[in-house]
């Protein structure tokens, strides 16, 4: 395997690990946003 190739794969796969973990991120905030919302409400409620 060329050493360019393999470098451009290694690259490829940091971007990649990026979004995941950035989209992991936002979607463990909003779900902690979301139940705190939740608990809000039904706090209200009671």
């Amino acid at each position: 395997m060329p050493k360019s190739s393999r470098i451009w794969l290694h690259r490829i796969l940091a971007s990649v690990n990026v979004t995941l973990v950035t989209s992991l991120s936002t979607f463990i905030r909003f779900a902690q946003i979301q139940t705190n919302f939740e608990h809000k409400i039904i706090g209200e409620y009671i």
